[in-house]
């Protein structure tokens, strides 16, 4: 389920405001200047939340499976998460991980604008996402079959295994493999 950035930052305030009003003004959440929720709000894919010392850790993932990232889109979401987190955390109120998954590695994202603790390097933290077995994909289309944001019919395009599948032409496992053939998972932070 995405995770709205809006709620993001407003439980972070909760984290450190034990007793808020009954109406919180906006302003506190925010602070001066900073830009008011979103309408059109932009979310995480997957938050994962653990508790490591006291202190909570947030994994934020975002992750793609046919399309990739554009470089406009991931600048106005660190620049949110700057916003949210600040240039260096505070760590011992929150520690904070980006990362991406998706079947293959982004090649033109820039993370130049992007706060530190979102890069490793200066680069995006990736991990592969193993390409599953079994998708499928459901288009709008017109009876004939063919592709149609008006078509009153629906098909079903079966996707791993048949005719899109990664670029480079290998089928996808579902395992990362090391060197010996071994399933591996591993931690990029």
């Amino acid at each position: 389920m995405d995770y709205h950035l809006d709620w993001l930052q407003l439980a972070l305030f909760l984290t450190r405001t034990p007793e808020p009003p009954q109406f919180i003004p906006k302003g506190d959440v925010l602070g001066e200047g900073q830009e008011d929720f979103k309408a059109n709000q932009m979310d995480i894919d997957l938050l994962l939340v653990f508790n490591k010392g006291g202190t909570p850790h947030l994994v934020l993932l975002e992750a793609k499976m046919e399309t990739g990232w554009s470089n406009l889109q991931m600048w106005k979401e660190a620049k949110r998460l700057r916003q949210i987190f600040g240039e260096q955390p505070d760590l011992d109120v929150v520690r904070p991980y980006f990362m991406l998954l998706s079947w293959t590695r982004p090649r033109r994202l820039e993370a130049d604008e992007w706060t530190a603790w979102m890069t490793r390097d200066g680069k995006p933290v990736w991990m592969e996402l193993p390409w599953p077995h079994g998708l499928s994909n459901v288009t709008r289309c017109g009876d004939d079959g063919r592709g149609s944001i008006d078509g009153g019919f629906l098909r079903v395009d079966h996707l791993a295994g048949s005719t899109l599948r990664p670029s480079d032409g290998r089928r996808r496992s579902g395992v990362a493999r090391n060197a010996s053939g071994q399933g591996t998972v591993g931690s990029p932070f």
